[in-house]
């Protein structure tokens, strides 16, 4: 088991154990989600090691998700997700994302995000973002976006913006 500690930095710790009051899984597999391990109760449970062959999803995730086409979670992500296609979570997460299209953050981003077309973080970004058009970041940025096209933060940014077009900072800009 992954330690919040790791990720965390002055941000909230979470606990997944007591979380919206989850299970914790050791392992999951999904076709499509509910056709999986976890069924329709997909959402109750943080799974540890979870593989969706097309689509999974889940209440939350502490350690490392593979999906062919799609991981969404309904809380936080404490580890790794890879997906063909796009990765989506309504949570914090606390480590990485890897995607073919998208990643979408409906909070907090304490880590990395990859992929081929955009990054969104609704919340605040301490890490770095990176792909191939566009960064946005509703937050702070703390760290770095670099993009083929654009990054955009909302908020305060302390680190540096690279893109080939255009960068935009709307609050004050410490770095580069």
């Amino acid at each position: 088991i992954i330690s919040t500690s790791m990720f965390a930095q002055d941000t909230t710790k979470v606990d997944v154990q007591t979380e919206d009051s989850k299970k914790i899984r050791p392992f999951q597999l999904t076709f499509i989600t509910p056709m999986g391990t976890n069924g329709l109760e997909a959402g109750k449970y943080t799974n540890i090691v979870s593989l969706n062959m097309f689509a999974g999803y889940a209440g939350g995730l502490q350690g490392i998700e593979l999906g062919g086409f799609s991981n969404t979670e309904h809380g936080n992500v404490i580890g790794a997700q890879f997906a063909g296609f796009t990765n989506v979570v309504t949570g914090n997460v606390y480590g990485a994302q890897f995607s073919g299209f998208t990643n979408v953050i409906r909070k907090n981003l304490n880590g990395a995000q990859f992929t081929g077309f955009s990054n969104v973080v609704v919340g605040n970004v301490s890490g770095i973002q990176a792909c191939g058009f566009s960064n946005v970041i509703r937050g702070d940025l703390n760290m770095v976006q670099v993009a083929g096209f654009s990054n955009v933060v909302n908020g305060k940014t302390d680190g540096a913006q690279l893109a080939g077009f255009v960068n935009i900072a709307r609050k004050d800009i410490t770095g580069f």
